[in-house]
């Protein structure tokens, strides 16, 4: 079957707050909820293998993966799609 003229449409069942554990995982709370603290935010960096020590996980700081790492190609990878549509920012 190759149908292109179609849109498509993807179901998916998700639970809101994923990732956030005993902060909100499931518990419907998760657009109210505005900051983790800090022993939750040492549990989602566990969860996710984010490398942030405990010193800093105080500090909530931004993490970007290595350019190398597979996420950040997965990442790339997607731009290149042909078709794909990207989204306009305006400044």
């Amino acid at each position: 079957m190759n149908i292109k003229e179609h849109r498509t449409v993807i179901l998916a069942k998700t639970v809101k707050g994923y990732g956030l554990g005993e902060a909100g995982e499931g518990k419907n709370i998760t657009h109210q909820q505005k900051k983790l603290n800090e022993d939750e935010l040492k549990e989602f960096r566990t969860r996710f293998s984010i490398p942030i020590s405990d010193d800093a996980i105080g500090n909530a700081p931004f993490y970007r993966p290595p350019e190398d790492s597979a996420e950040i190609r997965y990442l790339k990878e997607r731009r290149k799609i042909p078709g794909r549509v990207r989204s306009q920012k305006s400044c």
